[in-house]
């Protein structure tokens, strides 16, 4: 049995007999408030000690400290006056104090021995019980058990002859409990059997199922002891609900089925009923205790990952300092099986050289208790030899120094024993230390391995990826717009069109993932103000964390003015994961706070949240690629993308966490000044030049319709294309690039889109080959293709295409694109027509130059809504006439819609790459101040609503 558990039971006795006892003399001084008042009134020293003795008995369970000062002081002005009585009382109540408390247990044993000195002065027979019952508990305490079963022996017949069945049953439990304790069970039957009798013939249900209990565990029969804690549980259904008894017997019922019957089914079930005791009485101890049951129950089920669950439960509680050790040998013991059983085998050894260690050293405090008993037998036999040296002088020489021998070799003896114990375990220490660091070796490199096998999968399946989800996303897309809709399908429809956006930007992740590891991203390096860089990240969040209900913070220790060179993108990339993880952590009325410091060659970002933390066995493994926290779940991909970005910066990613008080993330990166005056946080030129050529959406007047080329090898997406297309357009498909050119050369499209990645003859080569030829030069190009990088984008908008779509794409952004690009062909032709009269004349060089320098000034003054033509006219240093013919002949727009152009194409960049949290953020970002306007033209022009970006 428990000490403490057995402490706490009959202390539990002992306290409601002092209620009993003080309850008629004490009840008007029950507040401490007012018996401090009173004590400042009173001036005689008996007066004195009744209020500070009731203070120190107020201060009982809230503050032991003051409660002893104030038994102490009541002491002292008692021993002041002639009062027996009152000085039994202080001196009572101030032992009272120390054994409660379990504090200077020393005074404790020195004032109850003066109050039962008092008592028998006094001859009252209840003072004198209390003293004994009081002195056998505090004996106990010091763990001087032969003297506390003294006391309570003493005590049995005086609490005859007062004739209190609450007195008798106090005695008699607590006796119980005691030889319980020692293992003496016939006089602990004995005392237990005593009690279970009072408490029938007073009614007492609860002492008497308390009692049960205890008996069942001296119960060598399975069954039987079942049976008794069976009608423990009986007992308690009668009277009010007690759930922390309950649990203690419905612990004990699974353990008996556990260890007794081998039944892990029946035992589960009691466990299982324990924890929701424990649970509802609050008890933690109780709570692991029951958490542990469970665990080896499933153990023995072999349902082991749902034991690991409650085993780590367990261990993490009895981990915590000051709890017994043997509790945690075990617990130890069955984790580490349990993991072992799950191949966590990396896991599960520390645990089983936790489990030795702590065997060892109860083994170690064992030894040296006996060590110590034996040392203080060889005292006493001294002390005695001494005695005997006095009656026989003659032999006093010879036992002295038979007394040393002996004593000389036992202890050379014991020291011998331990000596070898402790090197035979530092030899298997240091063997299963080499074994254990061999294997971790082995399981990191395999690790490893499949890490990298893992990476260069999922890069080489994303580009698949892609094709699949046109065909999942386009449909959906198609379906959604066909109104009326069921409410329930359109829902339906909307969550699987968001889950299937969450898989692209999966992917993307991936494919960044696989070109760092390949060595193919470099750093975009550009000038950039850094407060201005740092503040548009931090409120892109502003509506996310408003909504959250989080406060977001942002603080800059730096030059105001200070430009750096860095890569924008990647950076970005960064931030945006920390600070969305930041947020996505934190409760509502948390907060998230981004803090940036300059110092002489670093910058140093921290981004820190109230948070719920993580856990420290978590907090190395967080960085890996695809690992998943037990709370949070996600992919593992994000945190490990920004730390191999933050390592292509020459920098570092760090985190600082504790559970319940949030997380610090530090990005550490080599700080470069810019010389540049000019820097600017807008899209960079190369921007635009990615983006498709300003073009704007009307309907089309033809005399028939125009003919498309479909470049695509894959069956399903050429069905697709053809059907999407067919409608508004005459469509031929062609296989590959090869049979393409041939079509091209034979017959007459107005437009072509082609795919990528084709066999025999790629869009890239078939693009090229179209550029060798000058009838076909002028021709809207559009590559539609799953190649997501930066880098084929790139190379196809260098190639001259007109557009670069990536799979997957919705469909009414495709006819918008191609509605444009052939609007925009016709409007060109129009314009070559009325200055030249010819369709086939190319624009002049310096005519392009000067509409890239109309592009550039129009991105630079972005943000202003009143940007005009002529502001624009008069920036270039060109009339305001011939810009307007540059840019119909070159646009195939009017001036007006050529910066509108520009707008709705930066729009749609931030847009795509998720740049801000709202529409209104880039609405007011690329200039134009009319939500509804902002919405109109931008779905005219792409064929989708600027909010459907925001859902993905």
């Amino acid at each position: 049995m428990n000490r403490h558990s057995r402490r706490r039971f009959y202390f539990f006795w002992l306290a409601g007999l002092m209620v009993l006892f003080f309850n008629v003399a004490w009840s008007q001084q029950n507040q401490i408030d007012s018996l401090k008042q009173v004590l400042h009134a009173v001036q005689d020293e008996a007066q004195k000690a009744e209020v500070m003795m009731a203070l120190s008995r107020e201060y009982v369970g809230l503050d032991y400290e003051k409660a002893f000062e104030f038994g102490k002081k009541a002491v002292a002005s008692a021993e002041k006056t002639d009062s027996l009585k009152l000085q039994f009382i202080c001196y009572y109540t101030l032992g009272r104090v120390c054994a409660v408390g379990a504090m200077h247990l020393d005074t404790g044993v020195i004032y109850t021995e003066k109050a039962l000195t008092t008592a028998h002065t006094i001859q009252d027979t209840q003072q004198i019980l209390l003293a004994h019952m009081l002195a056998a508990a505090i004996y106990d305490y010091t763990d001087q058990s032969k003297k506390a079963v003294d006391h309570y022996e003493t005590a049995v017949p005086l609490a005859r002859a007062f004739n209190d069945p609450q007195y008798s049953s106090s005695i008699y439990n607590n006796l119980g409990l005691m030889y319980h304790y020692s293992e003496d069970t016939l006089n602990a039957r004995k005392y237990y059997g005593e009690a279970i009798a009072i408490f029938k013939e007073t009614g007492d249900t609860l002492s008497w199922a308390r009692v049960m209990a205890n008996l069942s565990s001296l119960e060598t029969d399975t069954d039987k002891a079942i049976d008794m804690n069976l009608k423990a549980l009986s007992l308690l259904d009668r009277i009010a609900h007690n759930p922390q008894l309950k649990e203690i017997c419905a612990d004990k019922i699974g353990n008996l089925y556990l260890q007794g019957k081998g039944d892990a089914t029946t035992a589960l079930t009691w466990f299982q009923k324990a924890l929701a005791l424990a649970l509802e009485a609050k008890v933690e101890p109780s709570v692991a205790s029951a958490h542990f049951g469970i665990g080896k129950a499933l153990l023995l089920q072999n349902r082991v990952d749902s034991a690991i669950w409650h085993l780590k439960f367990a261990h993490n509680y009895y981990s915590k300092e000051g709890y017994q050790a043997d509790n945690l040998q075990r617990v130890s013991k069955d984790y580490s099986e349990a993991l072992a059983r799950a191949g966590r085998f990396a896991e599960a050894y520390p645990l089983l050289l936790e489990s030795f260690q702590i065997k060892d050293s109860i083994y170690t405090t064992e030894l040296a208790s006996a060590i110590s008993e034996f040392n203080a037998k060889y005292e006493k036999e001294q002390n005695e030899a001494k005695l005997v040296e006095e009656k026989l002088k003659t032999s006093k020489e010879k036992n002295r120094k038979n007394g040393i021998l002996i004593g000389s070799l036992i202890l050379l003896t014991l020291a011998g024993f331990v000596f070898q114990y402790l090197f035979n375990r530092q030899r298997r220490r240091k063997k299963e230390a080499d074994l254990a660091l061999e294997k971790e070796r082995f399981e990191r490199n395999k690790l490893e391995e499949l890490d990298t096998l893992k990476t260069r999968f999922f890069a080489n399946i994303s580009h698949e990826l892609r094709t699949p989800l046109t065909l999942v996303m386009a449909p959906l897309e198609k379906a959604l717009s066909n109104k009326p809709i069921h409410p329930k399908l359109e829902e339906d429809l909307k969550l699987a069109h968001s889950n299937s956006a969450k898989l692209l930007t999966l992917v993307n992740e991936i494919l960044d993932l696989s070109k760092l590891e390949s060595g193919k991203l470099d750093l975009d390096m550009q000038s950039t103000p850094l407060k201005s860089f740092l503040e548009r990240v931090v409120y892109s969040f502003q509506s996310l964390s408003e909504f959250r209900e989080i406060k977001l913070g942002f603080t800059y220790e730096g030059s105001e003015n200070l430009a750096i060179e860095t890569d924008r993108d990647k950076l970005e990339k960064i931030l945006n994961n920390l600070l969305s993880n930041a947020i996505k952590f934190t409760d509502a009325g948390g907060d998230v706070h981004l803090k940036a410091k300059t110092e002489t060659e670093t910058l140093e970002i921290k981004v820190s949240d109230t948070g719920a933390g993580i856990p420290d066995e978590e907090l190395p493994k967080i960085f890996n690629r695809f690992y998943q926290t037990g709370n949070h779940g996600g992919t593992g991909i994000g945190l490990a993308l920004s730390k191999e970005l933050a390592r292509l910066f020459n920098g570092q990613l760090q985190v600082e966490s504790k559970e319940e008080k949030g997380s610090v993330f530090t990005l550490t990166i080599p700080l470069i000044v810019s010389d540049s005056k000019s820097a600017t946080i807008l899209a960079e030129p190369e921007d635009v030049s990615q983006s498709p050529s300003p073009v704007f959406q009307t309907q089309l007047h033809a005399e028939s319709r125009p003919r498309i080329l479909i470049v695509e090898d894959q069956p399903e997406m050429q069905k697709f294309l053809r059907e999407s297309l067919s409608d508004d357009y005459e469509c031929e498909v062609a296989r590959e690039g090869g049979e393409a050119l041939q079509l091209l050369q034979t017959r007459h499209f107005d437009l072509t889109s082609s795919d990528v990645m084709m066999p025999g003859m790629d869009g890239f080569s078939l693009r090229e080959k179209v550029n060798q030829i000058s009838s076909l030069r002028q021709m809207p190009f559009i590559l539609l293709t799953a190649r997501a990088l930066d880098e084929d984008k790139l190379h196809g908008l260098r190639l001259g295409v007109d557009d670069y779509i990536t799979k997957p794409f919705s469909v009414p952004e495709l006819k918008a694109r191609i509605s444009n690009l052939l609007k925009n062909k016709f409007e060109r032709e129009k314009g070559w027509q009325e200055s030249s009269g010819s369709t086939s004349n190319l624009e002049e060089p310096a005519d392009r130059e000067l509409l890239r320098e109309a592009e550039k000034k129009v991105l630079q003054n972005l943000d202003r809504s009143d940007y005009k033509i002529a502001d624009l006219a008069s920036e270039i240093g060109f009339g305001e006439r011939q810009l307007r013919r540059v840019i119909r002949n070159l646009s195939g727009l009017s001036p007006v819609e050529f910066i509108l152009e520009i707008r709705l194409q930066k729009a749609r960049q931030l847009l795509e790459k998720r740049k801000f949290t709202t529409v209104s953020e880039v609405q007011f970002e690329v200039g134009i101040e009319s939500a509804s306007y902002f919405s109109k033209k931008f779905t005219e022009r792409f064929g989708k609503n600027p909010s459907d970006y925001m859902i993905k």
